[in-house]
């Protein structure tokens, strides 16, 4: 790994602002050629990799005799083919027609303010337990509860309590992060995973 890869990689294991910086430029570089295939899923693959990045570093699982810059490329890549499989899945198994999109481009400001929400929930999702990471995780894959259950090796009901707890502290934390912010407040994010059959 060069000396610079080497620094970026540090610098994202510990939460530097110019290191996030640079991530998120790399992170949605890799991920462009994938916008127009993923759509509206576009931003939760970008928010994903980003996740995966910082969980690869903080689990000690990445080799860092490797280039990070190639290692986050892959990984984005990854996140997005995956995304796109979804995707398909999804139109195969719901016959509903998609809702038509809103006709003309938000405004700046609200390009903005949706750029922050969005930072603020990364950030609140970086904070929490490994646990409630994991959970979050799955449900922006879309898992259902029925999957999640299984995977976590718990039943359907105590994981709804282990959802339930961690969208309540992510919800007292995004509320924390609104009464320290001058101006403007950030909505509680309110992922729900899907029903089997719906």
């Amino acid at each position: 790994m060069t000396g610079s890869e080497d620094r970026l990689a540090l610098g994202l294991l510990h939460e530097e602002e110019d290191a996030w910086g640079t991530i998120r430029v790399r992170v949605r570089q890799a991920a462009s050629p994938f916008r127009h295939a993923l759509g509206d899923d576009w931003e939760d693959a970008v928010q994903l990799a980003q996740i995966a990045l910082l969980e690869t570093l903080r689990e000690d699982r990445f080799r860092w005799e490797a280039s990070f810059g190639t290692f986050a490329w892959r990984v984005t890549s990854n996140i997005c083919v995956d995304q796109m499989r979804r995707r398909r899945v999804r139109r195969t198994v719901s016959p509903e027609p998609a809702a038509p999109s809103e006709a003309g481009e938000p405004s700046p400001s609200a390009r903005l303010e949706r750029a922050e929400r969005r930072m603020a929930i990364f950030r609140v999702l970086m904070a929490a337990p490994a646990g409630c990471r994991r959970l979050w995780r799955m449900i922006l894959e879309g898992l259902s509860y029925e999957e999640m259950s299984r995977l976590e090796r718990v039943s359907p009901g105590t994981l709804r309590v282990r959802v339930h707890r961690c969208r309540q502290r992510a919800r007292e934390e995004l509320e924390r992060l609104d009464s320290d912010a001058p101006g403007g407040g950030v909505a509680a994010p309110e992922p729900r995973p899907r029903r089997v059959g719906s």
